[in-house]
């Protein structure tokens, strides 16, 4: 793999991750959002940043081994490389200040999936008038129709 594709490549109206799905920018949250998941879930650090395999702690007079902490630790740098690699350089601020994957999943979804009325009434607008322009492709068409409804599904 070349250094420019590690770093994304300007195709189809956005810039592509290294995994070859697009990258988080101001719009695409929640097909990004399902997208990065499948990612993790196939590098099998989901459960990391979902918190259902929390980092281990001493529980009583138990402490966790090395070896446990080690692992856990490897498997959150990962996820944290994953999301990162997945987001544009200007939105990846809560990524390099988060201290784990969950922290920088939770802080992305809390800034580009806003569930406000707001929100709501914009995308609503923009679904009435998304309309087929002429020499548009219809897959082109489809593809901004079907992100706006993803987009009022998230809300």
């Amino acid at each position: 793999m070349s250094s420019g594709d590690a770093m994304g490549s300007l195709q189809e109206g956005g810039y592509r991750s290294r995994y070859g799905i697009d990258k988080l920018r101001e719009g695409n949250y929640p097909v990004w959002k399902w997208n990065c998941q499948a990612l993790l879930e196939e590098a099998e650090v989901w459960d990391t940043v979902n918190g259902t395999d929390p980092r281990p702690v001493t529980v009583g007079r138990i402490e966790p081994t090395e070896e446990e902490l080690r692992t856990w630790d490897a498997k959150d740098r990962k996820a944290r490389r994953i999301i990162g690699f997945t987001v544009v350089d200007e939105l990846q601020g809560p990524v390099r200040e988060a201290l784990s994957a969950r922290e920088a999943w939770d802080e992305l979804e809390k800034l580009h999936a806003p569930n406000d009325r707001q929100r709501q009434f914009s995308l609503v607008h923009q679904l009435h008038a998304c309309k087929l322009q002429s020499g548009t492709p219809l897959k082109d068409h489809e593809r901004e129709f079907s992100a706006i409804v993803e987009s009022l599904r998230s809300t």
